[in-house]
């Protein structure tokens, strides 16, 4: 591992020396200096890309707040003027048109985590080139149409997804869709659409569909009645589970009696439910629930019910 600080000092024949580092895997950059210095040292970072093909960790910190480290990495990419594959297994950007503009030149076949920070920014995702062992995406402040566009084509492969703040659908669509597109999902964190609509029924999903998940994070609004029991029903392997819906009485009795089935929550260890508000619960049936998971989930570890406010 190396560790740079970019100032106006660092020459372009400086970078060329660390061409010399042909076994170099991890590279730090502290950057520091003024607008100017910071452009330059964008476009070194981008030759370092170059030069060093088998870096496969690269983080660029800055001192100043003028630009974002996921923007700077985004720019050092579009800078890339020779062809090269890269190692990089971790990907930060700003958005995805940075990699679009480079993709004649940059090859990324070891790329695990791609983070994806836009704005609500028409994107051109079905650009992207070969990803073939991406499984973790995490992408914010997008439009629905674009990370459906992405879930076609990277799916099947994906075992991590995170999303928040997406615009044009509900948040029930959106769930709907990354569960058809992504049967391999181990983990799947969703916080806030800026749609409302009308809730899916999991019973109208295959068998299937929450077979490899493993966590799943809910934090919206409108939440389907029942679907912690239905969602514990459908994912066998489900450790844990966060959710933000207020539990019909209904909905408790079912909670009880599915933990002394045993069968649907060996594997669960983590549930918490935010209610809205929570005086509203039947509190004996709520403790009645808790006191069934405690005692028949024997890997259980953590129940939380509480009021969002």
């Amino acid at each position: 591992m190396l560790d740079v600080q970019l100032s106006d000092k660092v020459s372009r024949e400086g970078i060329l020396a660390l061409g010399r580092l042909k076994s170099l895997q991890q590279f730090l950059f502290f950057n520091h200096g003024h607008q100017q210095a910071e452009d330059r040292n964008v476009h070194h970072i981008g030759l370092c890309f170059e030069l060093l093909p088998h870096l496969h960790a690269v983080a660029i910190k800055p001192l100043t707040l003028d630009k974002s480290m996921s923007e700077k990495m985004g720019q050092a990419l579009t800078n890339v003027c020779s062809p090269c594959t890269l190692q990089l297994r971790h990907l930060d950007v700003l958005n995805l048109d940075v990699i679009q503009s480079s993709r004649r030149c940059v090859h990324l076949p070891e790329l695990e985590v791609l983070r994806v920070h836009t704005t609500f920014l028409c994107m051109q995702p079905l650009a992207l080139g070969r990803l073939p062992k991406l499984s973790e995406l995490f992408i914010h402040r997008t439009l629905a149409t674009d990370l459906l566009n992405i879930l076609r084509r990277y799916g099947r492969q994906l075992k991590t997804i995170s999303c928040a703040f997406v615009r044009g659908w509900a948040t029930q669509q959106i769930l709907k869709r990354i569960l058809e597109l992504c049967p391999n999902l181990s983990h799947l964190d969703i916080n806030y659409s800026c749609a409302s609509g009308s809730c899916i029924l999991f019973s109208e999903l295959r068998p299937d569909t929450l077979s490899q998940l493993q966590t799943l994070n809910l934090n919206a609004r409108s939440v389907e009645n029942g679907m912690l029991v239905q969602v514990l029903r459908l994912a066998p392997l489900l450790q844990s589970v966060q959710l933000m819906y207020s539990m019909s009485d209904h909905e408790l009795r079912e909670l009880a009696e599915l933990a002394k089935e045993g069968s649907s929550m060996q594997h669960l260890q983590q549930i918490t439910v935010c209610s809205n508000p929570l005086r509203a619960v039947n509190m004996i049936l709520l403790e009645e629930a808790i006191v069934s998971c405690c005692i028949h989930c024997r890997r259980l570890k953590h129940v939380s019910f509480k009021s969002r406010y």
